[in-house]
């Protein structure tokens, strides 16, 4: 392996324990820092956009809370097919629900067209078109749907991770509108398509990080081959939950 391999992926790994460190410290005081755990009575929504075919990321993170508190996921793939695939990787898994719903923004229709990468998938997008290659695709607003579905992020503690090729603007424009960004305790995933679609998606979108505050915690398909880099995940996790049960005044958090 080269040698700048191994020089970004420490950079990598030294960036996450850094900003977990500082989250930790920032939002629950230093006397936090080597709080492990979190309360039982703490109620826990982690909500999963773009789970693609094995939904990786949802599993890992109900194995990590699901036998430790009131946990409920929701994962969302646009793609039918995907979606089928998913469902079938979480069976078993209790309070997991996945939806066959590309998550979008105010305004937007209740169908959209998913341009297809032709290849294996990952490349999905609202946006960015790969190929000619489209199909249409169920639709909803994310602040919609969990008031259908009973999920109250002035109540629960929510985690929502997205990796869905762009479209992460459209859920921050649909959040912010409902005045939900500080509701959300924790975000996660690696934002940087759109940067690289460029143009207003780009201008938008970092108005709307800049405007809010918002932090992600990358939480990737990468980040899943390291048992270090999936440590500090959980770890930040720990830190958002502890800061929305004390915030939402759901648990009682002692530090």
């Amino acid at each position: 392996m080269k040698l700048s391999k191994h020089i970004r992926r420490a950079r990598i790994l030294g960036g996450m324990m850094a900003l977990a460190v500082a989250r930790r410290i920032g939002r629950l005081g230093i006397a936090s820092l080597l709080v492990r755990d979190i309360p039982r009575e703490a109620q826990v929504v982690y909500l999963d956009a773009g789970l693609h075919k094995d939904a990786r990321q949802l599993r890992l993170v109900s194995g990590w809370f699901a036998p430790r508190c009131r946990f409920r996921a929701v994962g969302f793939e646009a793609h039918p097919d995907y979606a089928r695939l998913a469902e079938i990787s979480l069976a078993g898994l209790a309070d997991v629900t996945v939806e066959n719903i590309a998550v979008v923004g105010p305004g937007q229709p209740a169908t959209m067209s998913l341009n297809l990468d032709g290849t294996t998938g990952l490349g999905d997008s609202l946006i960015r078109k790969r190929t000619g290659a489209s199909i249409e695709v169920p639709a909803k607003r994310l602040t919609h749907y969990l008031a259908e579905a009973g999920i109250d992020p002035k109540r629960d503690i929510i985690l929502l991770r997205m990796n869905i090729e762009g479209a992460e603007l459209f859920v921050l424009e649909d959040i912010l509108e409902a005045g939900l960004t500080e509701a959300i305790d924790g975000y996660y995933g690696t934002w940087n398509d759109p940067e690289k679609i460029g143009g207003e998606t780009a201008r938008q979108f970092d108005a709307i990080l800049e405007k809010t505050g918002i932090r992600n915690f990358r939480f990737n398909d990468p980040d899943c081959n390291y048992e270090s880099r999936k440590a500090l995940v959980r770890y930040d996790m720990v830190t958002s939950i502890l800061a929305g049960g004390r915030k939402k005044r759901a648990v009682d958090v002692r530090t």
